[in-house]
C-alpha cells in the first residue's frame, strides 16, 4: 500500500469512515515524517492510531443502551457487531441510475441448469425452451451508490401464479452490493472484476467480467442502437428465494429502450455456460438508456 496515496485501503478497510481516517493519516504522516520504508511506517503509522479511530467510529455510531448492575449504559459486544453490520449496506430503498445493456436467449429446456432453484419455482418455458437474460450494468452517479454489475436472469412462475424474473447468477465490484443483495432480496451476489466501456472502438458498448479466480464470465459488444427518443417504463417483477422463502420486488424501470446488435462470448469454463448460452445467438438485445428504479423491500408470495 502506498502511503502518498492511502484513500483506497482506507476505503476497503473502512469505507463509511474514509474521510475521518485518511485525515488522521495525513496529520501523522506530517508529525512523523515519510522517512523508511513506506509500508512499514504506514504499519506503525496506523497501529498507534488505533485508539484515535476507536474513538471516531464510536463517536459516529449510533450506541444502543444495555443497562448493567450498576445503571451504566455500555454497548455489548454482540452490538458493536450488529452497529457494525447494519452499517455496511444502505436499507431500503435503492434508488439506482445508469445504463443497462443485455440480450435475451430461448435455451432448449434440458440444456439450461439452474444456480438457484426452489421447489415452489419453475422456469417459464416456450416451445420448451427457457428464457434467459444476461447483460452487464453500470450503475451511475444519482444512485444510492455505484457499482457494476454482470447479471443473468431466468423468467420462472411461482405456484401461486405469479410470474417474474428471478436472479440465477450476478457478479458485483461492490462489497456492500454483494451483501445488501444477498440480505435484503437474496440476491446471490459475488464479486467480480468488470471492465465496462461506454466509447468502445466503433461506437457503442463493451463490456467483460472476471470471477475471484480469474476466469473470464462473459465477453459481450452491442451497438449504438435504435429506439424512440423518449422515455418509457418498463415493469418485471422479481421472484427470489430469501431465506428459504419465495418473495417478490417491483421493479419498475423508466428509460429510453433501444434495440442493439450484440456479440456475446461465453467461455466454456465460465459458470455461465450452465445456463445454455455459450456458443448460441440471441434472440434480442436491447440497451435500457440513462434507467431510473428504486428497489424497495421484498414481500413474501402468497
Amino acid at each position: 500500500m502506498a502511503f502518498s496515496n492511502p484513500t483506497p485501503w482506507v476505503r476497503r478497510i473502512c469505507p463509511s469512515y474514509e474521510n475521518e481516517i485518511t485525515a488522521l493519516l495525513q496529520k501523522s504522516r506530517s508529525k512523523h515524517g515519510v522517512k523508511g520504508n513506506p509500508e512499514v511506517l504506514e504499519i506503525r503509522l496506523l497501529l498507534g492510531m488505533l485508539a484515535p479511530l476507536t474513538a471516531v467510529l464510536a463517536a459516529a455510531r449510533p450506541r444502543p443502551p444495555r443497562r448493567t448492575q450498576q445503571g451504566d449504559e455500555l454497548m455489548s459486544a454482540d452490538a458493536v457487531k450488529t452497529a457494525a453490520e447494519e452499517q455496511s449496506y444502505p436499507p431500503t430503498p435503492w434508488p439506482l441510475v445508469g445504463q443497462m445493456y443485455s440480450s435475451i436467449w430461448l435455451v432448449p429446456a434440458d440444456r439450461c441448469s439452474f444456480a438457484v432453484v426452489h421447489p415452489e419455482l419453475s422456469p417459464i418455458k416456450v416451445a420448451g425452451h427457457v428464457v434467459v437474460m444476461m447483460g452487464f450494468v453500470d450503475y451511475q452517479q444519482g444512485s444510492m451508490m455505484t457499482y457494476r454489475e454482470l447479471f443473468a436472469n431466468v423468467m420462472v412462475r411461482h405456484t401461486s401464479g405469479l410470474s417474474g424474473s428471478k436472479v440465477d447468477q450476478i457478479w458485483v465490484d461492490e462489497p456492500r452490493s454483494l451483501r445488501g443483495g444477498r440480505e435484503l432480496w437474496g440476491i446471490p451476489k459475488q464479486l467480480a472484476r468488470l471492465e465496462l466501456n461506454h466509447q468502445a472502438p466503433g461506437g457503442g458498448f463493451s463490456g467483460k467480467a472476471w470471477d475471484e479466480k480469474g476466469t473470464l464470465l462473459l465477453e459481450a459488444r452491442y451497438s449504438s442502437g435504435l429506439g424512440l427518443p423518449r422515455r418509457m417504463k418498463v415493469s418485471v417483477p422479481t421472484v427470489q428465494p430469501l431465506r428459504g422463502q419465495v418473495t417478490t420486488t417491483d421493479a419498475s424501470v423508466d428509460c429510453e429502450l433501444r434495440l442493439v446488435k450484440a456479440t456475446c462470448n461465453v467461455p466454456a469454463d465460465s459458470p455461465l455456460a450452465a445456463l445454455g448460452v455459450a456458443n448460441r445467438r440471441p434472440l434480442m438485445s436491447i440497451w435500457m438508456k440513462d434507467l431510473r428504479t428504486e428497489l424497495g423491500a421484498a414481500k413474501p408470495v402468497r
